[in-house]
């Protein structure tokens, strides 16, 4: 009987605090998708240096026969 008491309130703990964490990364989640897209248009249209400003300093790159490169600056 007991039980059912720590059930309830344990469960809507669980839901408000899902609901809130996903309210607050929402705007962040879209920001990502933004600059994915415009970082896939950059790739698309091949402008290098607007698709290394995505970057961060430490990046490494794989080309395709498996050649890697470091740092910003590398390519």
């Amino acid at each position: 009987m007991k039980l059912r008491y720590l059930f309830f309130p344990t469960i809507l703990v669980a839901a408000i605090t899902g609901t809130c964490a996903t309210l607050v990364s929402r705007p962040e989640e879209e920001a990502v998708q933004a600059a994915r897209a415009r970082q896939n248009l950059a790739i698309a249209n091949y402008l290098l240096e607007e698709v290394a400003s995505f970057w961060t300093d430490d990046v490494t790159i794989c080309r395709g026969l498996g050649i890697q490169l470091a740092g910003k600056a590398a390519p």
